[in-house]
């Protein structure tokens, strides 16, 4: 959702991927917070691979990239899958870089 955002308030992608790595400086933190969550957490994470569980862990800029790739292949664009995608207007895109851009 924060790269969505940051698209419609006009962040370039490249900023929104290199934004999104930053994500793994906090994971071990937010590692610890999860294992102490709860017990539910704790054992659905013990059922997976040391691999897949690393990987729910981390923040992958390939994953996000991958979704960006689809947005630009179902819609065409960031701007059509906001409105077609979404069902956003660009009223919304306007309210929202007011909110975030002003002060």
């Amino acid at each position: 959702m924060s790269a969505v955002i940051l698209q419609a308030i006009g962040v370039p992608r490249s900023t929104v991927l290199n934004d999104y790595a930053l994500t793994n400086m906090f994971a071990d933190r937010f590692k610890e917070q999860m294992q102490g969550a709860s017990q539910a957490h704790a054992s659905m994470i013990s059922r997976l691979s040391p691999e897949v569980a690393q990987a729910l862990m981390e923040a992958r800029p390939a994953y996000l990239q991958a979704s960006f790739d689809e947005m630009d292949a179902r819609y065409g664009g960031f701007e059509q899958y906001w409105e077609q995608g979404l069902g956003l207007t660009l009223s919304d895109r306007e309210k929202l870089q007011y909110m975030y851009l002003t002060s």
